[in-house]
């Protein structure tokens, strides 16, 4: 009989020798063993060794010698051992894989860096909708901030096109929502009016992402706090 450990290297070497190369299907995919199953018939052994220790051993059992005269019997050994291999398809090697088209980026606009003589006059012209730098516009400038920075992108850019539009409606509700302030911001501010208010920011800051903006209206307006003092 041939002992546990015995079995599982004979096994071993015959796995690595069986998977050693890859196995194709016809359309180029390949197959990966994904899990291998065992099942063996052991024999529970005992004995001790010279110093009385108790010892165990398993032990595939010898095939029953009558198996071929009746190979149906209970006692075939053919009968007492499965091995299951479980596979899966990748995909084939890049050569063969087909090429899956990529969408194209959209480039973004350049942008005219805000430094010197264009910071100055993107300032210049912010004041006109929430008022020079200071103490009381610089509240008016964080809502502004804090009304867009609540937004995705793409709710950003939609705002950025309904007051290029002149209008406050959207039927998404937090564009809407964020339109609705706007107003409220715009009408509170020098323009006066949320429809002139927009249009002077559409005007002034159509060139610019968001992001800039933002962080341009927050190193110039900064918190209120700020001006404190």
């Amino acid at each position: 009989m041939a002992s546990l450990k015995t079995i599982l290297a004979a096994l071993q070497n015959e796995l690595d020798t069986a998977f050693s190369g890859s196995l194709e299907l016809r359309d180029g995919n390949r197959l990966r063993t994904d899990r291998i199953s065992l099942s063996l018939e052991l024999d529970f052994i005992k004995s001790s060794d010279s110093d009385g220790n108790l010892r165990i051993e398993f032990r595939a059992p010898s095939p029953d010698p009558g198996r071929k005269k009746n190979p149906a019997s209970a006692g075939d050994a053919a009968r007492r051992h499965t091995l299951t291999f479980e596979f899966r398809s990748d995909t084939g090697s890049a050569a063969t894989a087909p090429e899956i088209p990529r969408p194209k980026t959209k480039k973004s606009k350049t942008e005219a860096p805000l430094v010197g003589a264009a910071y100055d006059q993107l300032v210049t012209g912010l004041s006109r909708v929430f008022g020079p730098p200071g103490f009381d516009s610089s509240a008016r400038a964080t809502v502004f901030r804090e009304i867009l920075e609540e937004l995705s992108k793409e709710h950003q850019e939609a705002v950025r096109a309904a007051l290029r539009s002149g209008t406050f409606e959207s039927d998404e509700r937090l564009v809407h929502s964020a339109l609705h302030r706007l107003r409220g911001l715009f009408q509170s501010g020098p323009a006066t009016s949320p429809k002139v208010g927009a249009e002077l920011f559409s005007a002034i800051a159509g060139q610019y992402s968001m992001p800039s903006l933002l962080q341009l209206i927050q190193e110039a307006w900064k918190e209120q706090s700020s001006w404190m003092g």
